[in-house]
């Protein structure tokens, strides 16, 4: 294990825009409200929010990723929030394709860079297909995926990516959805939104912590901030990585809009735990 620990992110980089304002009047169109916009705040979304978690925990991130590639250059998927106070009114998101990681840049990023563990945050955009999720599979580092497609995008016919050195992410829509191949996996990690995480082994409950959020700004992201912070403590060989993982989402969510948090405020937290 290294003190620095380098995480090689890949998958589907986004922009987070939110446009918070104020609601002046009711439209007459329609019983909506008509927002006079103030401010437009962007965050990286997606593995760009990961791969920002990660380092500001203290590691060393590269993150490649797919792009919308247009006449008149290159984009990545973004998610629009309408914000009125703490409301969320709406969202609305653009270019919500992209064009497949290629496979020899991930190669070469692993040749030049050596990583000690992969992180793969497919949000189902494109960035991963089955070529990368082969190769992920042949690269034999520990690896941590969130992933909209199953396990079975992954590993369900290879038994390697069934090892003990790859852990999954589901929320527990996405759990229930392939709830079958999950508990065929040596480790899941649950995200249970406001009741916490849990980590599970071929199925069966092994531990679960609920959340330490102490108020809830936004839940933007706590997800990305849970891998982030799970492969950050498996990579540089802290203890407990669920519970340092569970801490970290639970000062996200205490954040207005799509976060990070930093190594510093998970160790005060900690002080305070008594931790």
């Amino acid at each position: 294990m290294t003190t620095v620990p380098k995480i090689l992110v890949i998958g589907d980089a986004m922009k987070d825009l939110y446009h918070v304002g104020t609601a002046v009047r009711l439209s007459p169109e329609a019983p909506i409200p008509v927002v006079k916009i103030t401010e437009t705040k962007h965050s990286p979304g997606g593995a760009a929010n990961v791969a920002a978690n990660l380092a500001s925990l203290g590691a060393e991130a590269l993150l490649l990723h797919g792009w919308r590639v247009w006449a008149n250059g290159k984009e990545i998927p973004q998610k629009h929030r309408l914000v009125v106070g703490t409301t969320q009114l709406a969202r609305w998101d653009e270019w919500d394709s992209v064009s497949p990681i290629p496979v020899e840049a991930l190669q070469a990023a692993v040749e030049r860079w050596q990583p000690d563990g992969i992180v793969v945050s497919d949000y189902g955009k494109g960035s991963v297909d089955g070529k990368v999720s082969r190769w992920v599979i042949d690269q034999n580092l520990p690896t941590f995926v969130d992933t909209k497609h199953g396990p079975e995008h992954f590993a369900y016919d290879h038994p390697q990516g069934f090892t003990s050195r790859w852990v999954y992410f589901p929320n527990r829509q996405e759990y229930e959805k392939d709830r079958v191949r999950y508990d065929l996996c040596p480790s899941v990690v649950l995200k249970k939104s406001e009741e916490g995480v849990e980590e599970r082994e071929y199925g069966k409950p092994i531990i679960e912590y609920p959340t330490f959020a102490r108020s809830v700004g936004s839940v933007c992201g706590a997800g990305d901030v849970v891998v982030a912070a799970y492969a950050f403590a498996v990579t540089s060989g802290r203890h407990n990585p669920l519970w340092f993982a569970n801490l970290a989402a639970g000062l996200a969510v205490e954040k207005p809009g799509t976060s990070v948090v930093s190594l510093r405020e998970i160790e005060e937290r900690m002080k305070e735990l008594g931790a």
